[in-house]
């Protein structure tokens, strides 16, 4: 006869999980819109209504130096916080569904950070969210069930007349998992998700 004896060792620490989407920087917002017309008036003359007109005429290889111009104009600029998460779409916008321990969790459960090359990025489980000391999450027990599951909407397809279109021919999630000591960089650090998969 053979017995089998699960033993439980109590709580198992979580990591922080570190999520930034692709196409997410200066797509779909009112004010990321009127950044972007304002540096392509700048730089290449005329008027906002023409701005379609324009990205449909400029090569992608110009485009990516124009977005790598964007990005150090959120720098040079010194934005607020408020004003970098007004640049993308919010998590409430990209997060669809989310459980972590067998129970709901939604994005008030994330802080928030900006990155250089992605914008706004989310930590779940994150030590700290706007200076104030957080609890840190853990499992009760181990298996994918249990953990975090979330699923994510990366935006709608856009054509070349919006600048959102430079991005997402790059669509998918950044991911990274780290300690709660570990400040993430995107550009440096973590695995690429495609849409459509599970992972």
């Amino acid at each position: 006869q053979i017995s089998i004896i699960q033993e439980e060792n109590g709580l198992f620490p979580f990591p922080a999980v570190h999520l930034c989407t692709y196409g997410n920087l200066f797509a779909n917002t009112p004010h990321a819109d009127r950044f972007v017309q304002s540096h392509f008036s700048e730089r290449y003359g005329g008027n906002a209504t023409s701005l379609s007109q324009l990205l449909s005429q400029i090569p992608d290889k110009q485009l990516d130096e124009d977005l790598t111009l964007l990005k150090l104009g959120v720098f040079a600029r010194n934005l607020t916080d408020a004003a970098k998460q007004s640049l993308g779409a919010s998590l409430a916008e990209t997060l669809i569904r989310c459980e972590f321990n067998g129970a709901p969790c939604d994005p008030a459960d994330f802080a928030w950070f900006y990155d250089f090359d992605y914008g706004n990025c989310y930590t779940f489980n994150a030590r700290r969210d706007e200076g104030h000391v957080q609890a840190l999450k853990v499992l009760r027990r181990p298996g994918r069930k249990y953990g975090l599951n979330i699923e994510l909407f990366l935006g709608p397809a856009v054509d070349k007349s919006h600048f959102g279109y430079l991005q997402q021919r790059l669509s998918g999630v950044r991911l990274m998992v780290t300690n709660q000591t570990v400040q993430p960089s995107a550009s440096w650090d973590g695995v690429d998700l495609r849409p459509g998969t599970c992972t």
